[in-house]
């Protein structure tokens, strides 16, 4: 039951972002990492091998509950080997959990390969004391290795210091598709309205860049509908997990 609900509920997301957010082609990292940013723990921890990233809550991930807000940068840059992409969000609210989800497309491995990853991107996140976060990495210090195997990478902190936080992505290693890595960064929390300073390295003009704030009711009824019988259902992303 969990796959069908959750492919139905990817396929809300894609519709909100089109009607609600003009997107006019959303990619499906974008998809994917907007119903991980907004997925929640049933008890096993996230991420975890029982449950991958937790229960999809489509309320989170379209229409987060004030002061929480939603921000995302889709097909951000086209990225080579040492390429860097870098924005800066400012959190007001140490009550709200701050949370960054990276998700990018990643080349098939070749069937021998020892490791699936080709393209691997890294995220970081320097919090306002100086100290760094990087993603996957959710026991203190919270900045130990860089996750090698996932094409899927999260930050959260719990209570967030306010102040700025300042997000980069890097390409790591760019083994296939030099200059067309794209990737998507959806972020959430009490964040400022203002727009994130953006900027980027090493690699080419970004093709599309929309910001989300909060959200807009467009039209989109028949999907209410099915939002509401979905939200108490139990569904674990475990195919949009992660390696353990």
């Amino acid at each position: 039951m969990a796959t069908p609900l959750a492919a139905g509920s990817a396929t809300l997301v894609r519709q909100y972002f089109v009607q609600n957010r003009s997107v006019s082609d959303p990619t499906a990292a974008l998809i994917k990492a907007a119903l991980i940013n907004g997925a929640v723990d049933i008890g096993y921890g996230i991420p975890s091998n029982h449950s991958g990233w937790g229960r999809i809550n489509l309320t989170n991930t379209m229409f987060p509950s004030s002061p929480r807000k939603i921000r995302f940068s889709d097909n951000a840059t086209r990225f080579s080997t040492g390429g860097n992409w870098t924005a800066t969000y400012k959190s007001n609210n140490t009550n709200v959990q701050l949370k960054f989800t990276l998700v990018w497309t990643d080349y098939p491995a070749a069937l021998s390969a020892s490791t699936q990853l080709v393209n691997d991107l890294n995220l970081l996140v320097t919090i306002p004391n100086g100290s760094i976060y990087i993603g996957n990495n959710f026991v203190a210090p919270y900045n130990s290795s860089l996750d090698t195997v996932n094409n899927v990478e999260q930050i959260t902190i719990t209570t967030p210091p306010t102040g700025d936080y300042l997000v980069n992505v890097s390409a790591k290693n760019i083994a296939l598709g030099s200059g067309k890595q794209t990737f998507a960064l959806v972020v959430s929390g009490a964040i400022d309205d203002a727009a994130p300073t953006i900027s980027y390295a090493a690699s080419s003009p970004p093709d599309n860049n929309e910001t989300l704030i909060n959200f807009t009711l467009i039209n989109i009824t028949i999907s209410i509908i099915m939002l509401q019988s979905l939200q108490t259902a139990t569904i674990p992303i475990k195919y949009l997990g992660m390696i353990l």
